[in-house]
């Protein structure tokens, strides 16, 4: 949810108004390979590991608004357009279809990660 508080009617967004409205949806900042680890970097704060799991999160989404037909600027710097898989719609039930798999994906690799663990 994190790089989507620059979107005044996202759930983030609407907790934190005043940010919201100052930044532009899905900039470099916010929706980027390099974003997502510089959107983060007030959680170092609490520790190395809160950045980690924030960041990978951050670049989770940006990995999957890349998907959706508006895209990212996902490689910014090195190029300022947005790159769109084209996938799915945001809000869509593609997106919606994506993103439960991808859940249910991450839960069933950590269960198996932790089983072996033990």
């Amino acid at each position: 949810m994190l790089p989507d508080i620059d979107h005044s009617k996202s759930k983030i967004g609407r907790l934190f108004p005043p940010i919201s409205h100052l930044m532009k949806h899905r900039a470099w900042y916010t929706h980027s390979i390099v974003g997502a680890f510089i959107l983060p970097l007030p959680f170092l704060f609490f520790g190395k590991t809160y950045y980690y799991i924030i960041a990978l999160g951050c670049l989770g989404h940006v990995i999957g608004d890349t998907l959706t037909v508006m895209g990212t600027r996902l490689i910014y710097p090195l190029s300022n357009k947005f790159l769109s898989l084209r996938l799915a719609k945001s809000g869509g039930i593609g997106e919606k279809l994506i993103s439960r798999i991808s859940v249910i994906y991450i839960a069933f690799k950590s269960i198996v990660f932790i089983a072996t663990k033990v």
